[in-house]
């Protein structure tokens, strides 16, 4: 079998086996509500009851009342290994299923208009990315074997990415960068 078909169909494996995850975890926790799965962070009270609503935007920036809110919100979403998984090695691999899922959720508490998802994308690369780099800073770099390094893998990264992370930062090139990815 092609390697990258593989990969793609494991990609592709792992995304609907995620979803099925979170819907199990939806509804055993009460994040359901009329055949909707609702964001939990809901009800531990970290979007407030008037986060619901419109963001304004001012030359691609969002402004407002509720720019804050949406701005953690996607800082949220985009550090979620399950939603935006770290095995892809920058931001352009990551695949738009995954994108598209994060984006339909923020849109389910947020509404401004489909012009300004690039804001919001740049959001949560920016999340996603700077989460990669504590990652590094907390669980690789500390540790010198790879033994070590997997063997003190985040609780909050599945195995086989933190295995897929662990190989990119051992290679020597990226062992050289200072700057986290």
């Amino acid at each position: 079998m092609d390697k990258k078909l593989g990969l793609h169909a494991s990609r592709y494996k792992e995304f609907d086996d995620g979803l099925k995850s979170f819907i199990e975890h939806a509804f055993a926790h009460g994040f359901v509500c009329t055949n909707k799965v609702k964001c939990p962070c809901v009800d531990f009270g970290v979007l407030g009851e008037n986060t619901s609503g419109e963001v304004s935007f001012r030359d691609g920036v969002a402004i407002g009342p509720n720019s804050t809110e949406l701005s953690d919100l996607a800082g949220r979403l985009g550090r979620d290994a399950n939603l935006l998984p770290f095995y892809f090695l920058n931001w352009p691999l990551v695949d738009i299923e995954y994108k598209d899922r994060v984006m339909m959720e923020i849109k389910q508490h947020f509404d401004f208009p489909d012009e300004c998802n690039k804001y919001v994308l740049k959001q949560l690369n920016a999340a996603w990315k700077d989460e990669k780099g504590d990652l590094k800073r907390e669980y690789f770099i500390p540790f010198a074997t790879r033994k070590d390094r997997i063997a003190n893998r985040p609780n909050k990264v599945p195995e086989d990415q933190w295995t897929v992370l662990v190989e990119y930062w051992e290679n020597s090139k990226t062992l050289i960068d200072e700057d986290p990815e």
